[in-house]
């Protein structure tokens, strides 16, 4: 933390009295202090929960659907076809997504179907919690990954409630059946995927963890023009996705999440020469200027030779300079989307390539969205709002080429009457359901909508995820 001239390190200690820390948590992760409808009061009152959601569950009505959740003899009167797989199609000037018998599915999706979100971090603050169980004891199979740092409350609860260890397969099961109580039909991103039948969305194998580097300064967005990488990105996946390309319950393949393609202008030209990507914009520009002294008019610099901006930051402040960088990163998305859905259809022809889960802050480029919209099948958008704004979503399908859209992920949490936060608020667990029925029926009517993925099946916990 280099905070004065004069001093480099900065050298700070935070002391705690444990011992006098107020609880906060209850034994089941709600808040002590706050009250709420339905607050948990007893183990009695949770294990008698078991009969309770049978109950509940049987005394709702759904919609006859097909095998998959797609609408019967939609696909006859659409004129859709049957092709053992999911597929996108246009009809009558609207976008439809197809399941693998041809009838109409809208994607309605959940995120996180394993209660992967609700873990929280205990280490350092076990004063405020009512209770915490040891990592060697019943509750094992609450923690993550054997880590008795991440501790679930949800999944506690669970095991007290049936009795048993958490096991994601079961637990899967259960949701499904709930899931389609409320009239979803697949599972969205995050997801492990289970054994039962159930649609679901796949994510490709392409993660920093998954040995694909990752441009500094640039969130989630590899070099496409660095040959090791792009030898990582065709091994993932041929070692990967082969296995699953004839699964007829899988919808389609995400690229990666929230990738933040419009810090690429600002990050490429400050890069140095051990990056391929600054390597190739410094190639573009004498490929352009010829001559260092007509790079240096347009971008206002003063470099004696192209071979010296390779190895420095490059100030973009002049409009050539922004025009040139602006020209570069098209290439640059160019090279990344052609590199990704060539190697995916040599090992997937059947599945669909849904896209980036974009940003607001990175689906309003214009160049972007017609780069993307020629190389996915759907193009995926988390967008989180309260008011769904039409207009920039029929802009952005414009800017596309017409591509089928899907809203990967939004979110609300009712903290007033379940002790649950994160996510944009309202007010109670009615307008809750409300605010989700004005989003999905306001894009699903645009006509070219294949889906909507609401995030996440768990809330988070009260002390965060």
């Amino acid at each position: 933390m280099p905070y004065a001239a004069d001093r480099a390190v900065a050298k700070l200690q935070v002391t705690t009295d444990l011992a006098s820390v107020s609880k906060l948590i209850d034994p089941f992760g709600q808040s002590l202090k706050d009250s709420f409808p339905n607050k948990l009061k007893s183990l009695d009152e949770l294990k008698a929960d078991v009969e309770a959601d049978k109950a509940y569950c049987a005394g709702i009505e759904t919609p006859k659907l097909d095998r998959f959740g797609g609408l019967p003899g939609s696909g006859e009167a659409l004129g859709l076809k049957k092709t053992g797989f999911f597929h996108v199609e246009e009809k009558s000037g609207k976008s439809w997504l197809a399941d693998p018998d041809g009838n109409a599915f809208f994607h309605l999706g959940v995120c996180g179907f394993a209660p992967d979100d609700d873990y929280t971090y205990v280490k350092g603050r076990e004063g405020i919690y009512d209770w915490l169980p040891k990592l060697d004891s019943e509750y094992r199979s609450a923690f993550r990954e054997g880590n008795s740092d991440h501790f679930s409350f949800y999944i506690a609860n669970v095991i007290k409630k049936f009795g048993v260890a958490y096991d994601y397969e079961s637990h899967a099961m259960r949701m499904i059946e709930r899931v389609r109580k409320w009239r979803f039909n697949s599972i969205g991103a995050f997801s492990p995927t289970p054994k039962a039948a159930f649609p679901c969305v796949a994510h490709l194998p392409i993660n920093e963890w998954e040995g694909v580097p990752r441009i500094p300064g640039a969130h989630e967005v590899w070099d496409p023009f660095d040959a090791a990488t792009k030898a990582k990105i065709a091994e993932n996946i041929a070692r990967e996705v082969p296995m699953r390309a004839s699964v007829p319950m899988l919808i389609g393949w995400f690229i990666v999440n929230e990738p933040r393609y419009d810090e690429l202008p600002r990050v490429i030209p400050s890069l140095d020469g051990k990056h391929a990507c600054k390597r190739e914009l410094v190639a573009a520009l004498k490929a352009k200027y010829r001559m260092v002294e007509a790079f240096n008019a347009a971008w206002k610099g003063g470099a004696a030779s192209f071979d010296e901006i390779i190895s420095s930051g490059l100030a973009v402040t002049t409009e050539a300079a922004k025009a040139d960088v602006k020209s570069f990163v098209g290439t640059f998305l160019e090279t990344y989307f052609t590199q990704i859905e060539e190697v995916f259809r040599q090992h997937d022809a059947n599945h669909l390539l849904i896209g980036s889960r974009l940003q607001p802050i990175t689906i309003e480029d214009e160049q972007l969205c017609r780069i993307t919209g020629r190389h996915v099948d759907v193009v995926s958008y988390n967008y989180y709002t309260f008011g769904v704004d039409t207009a920039a979503l029929k802009c952005y399908h414009d800017w596309t080429g017409g591509k089928p859209m899907m809203l990967s992920e939004f979110f609300w949490a009712s903290p007033k009457d379940s002790g649950l936060i994160g996510g944009r608020e309202v007010s109670t667990q009615q307008e809750r359901g409300l605010a989700y029925r004005n989003y999905v029926e306001q894009s699903a009517a645009l006509g070219f909508f294949a889906g909507i993925e609401w995030f996440t099946l768990v809330d988070q916990a009260a002390t965060g995820r």
